[in-house]
């Protein structure tokens, strides 16, 4: 009897959580969504934006397993939900921490919809809803992105490169620019500063393949950033240049900048159209990224 009525508090207890995740889910949805761009004209499934149709994803509740024991943060996730209800992308929008975000999406890829509707038939459509995640009990080695989600770009490949001492490649989309981090071990001898200086002198020289022309610098200097008020006794130092030019007749921007991270170096490398939100979206990607190696040169606390 007595395990009877547990079985069913339990039932109880998951109906309840999904229903909680499909109300929050439609308070999220009602608040964030207008401030995305409508998807007309662009390929709906590059960043999140507004799709037409007069019934939205609903949620298979179904599909929503049960959490494992540990401490969970709920963030909130965009979710790109295809004409057969299956998630083909998942993006965190606000962040809860690295561990918890990429657990977070995770967990938003094994869920299942009914898809979006438009004058009665399926159509695909992003949705923002909050996910509840619980990290699991790895290791740092388990977490092969360098950076989360969370960091303001969605992750497109990571390459090896040719020469071991440019280490690994990671690239990144934003909804308006790409941007490359590397991962690369510290030379003998090398700086940040002498690194930045060597690819503002490759670019003015026009030696860059693809890169701008008649570049001029705006700004160049140490930068020394603490990643968050969770890891404040880390601190990188680094240097960091924004330039100008002109890239096929339009003017752009480019930003290059270098920190350390014990025996590696952190190379960030992006080029928009100059524009003061442009900025600050790659100020939160290496903030954000800065915040994800601290959580691994701490030993990727919970």
């Amino acid at each position: 009897m007595l395990r009877k009525m547990r079985m069913g508090m339990t039932t109880r207890h998951a109906g309840w959580m999904v229903l909680s995740l499909l109300v929050l889910a439609g308070r999220a949805a009602a608040q964030e969504e207008p401030a995305v761009p409508p998807c007309d004209g662009r390929d709906p499934a590059a960043a999140p934006c507004r799709a037409r149709y007069d019934a939205p994803p609903a949620l298979d509740s179904a599909s929503v397993a049960a959490l494992p024991a540990g401490e969970g943060r709920t963030p909130l996730v965009w979710i790109y939900v295809d004409e057969t209800g299956a998630v083909r992308h998942a993006q965190v929008h606000r962040p809860t921490g690295p561990d918890f975000d990429i657990a977070a999406r995770d967990r938003a890829k094994q869920f299942r919809f009914r898809p979006a509707a438009l004058q009665g038939a399926p159509v695909a459509a992003w949705v923002l809803m909050p996910v509840r995640a619980v990290p699991p009990p790895a290791s740092c080695a388990a977490s092969a992105m360098s950076v989360p989600l969370s960091a303001g770009g969605v992750f497109v490949d990571s390459v090896v490169m040719e020469r071991p001492e440019l280490g690994t490649r990671f690239r990144y989309a934003t909804a308006g620019f790409p941007i490359d981090l590397f991962v690369y071990p510290r030379r003998e001898g090398d700086t940040p500063r002498a690194q930045v200086e060597r690819a503002v002198a490759a670019l003015q020289a026009g030696s860059v393949a693809g890169g701008p022309d008649s570049v001029s610098v705006l700004r160049a200097g140490p930068e020394r950033l603490r990643p968050s008020d969770r890891f404040r006794g880390i601190e990188f130092a680094g240097y960091g240049a924004f330039v100008r030019g002109r890239l096929a007749g339009n003017r752009v921007e480019s930003y290059i900048g270098v920190f350390s991270a014990r025996d590696e170096d952190l190379k960030v490398r992006a080029t928009y159209v100059p524009d003061a939100d442009a900025r600050k979206d790659l100020r939160v990607f290496v903030q954000q990224f800065l915040s994800h190696r601290a959580w691994r040169m701490s030993g990727c606390p919970r």
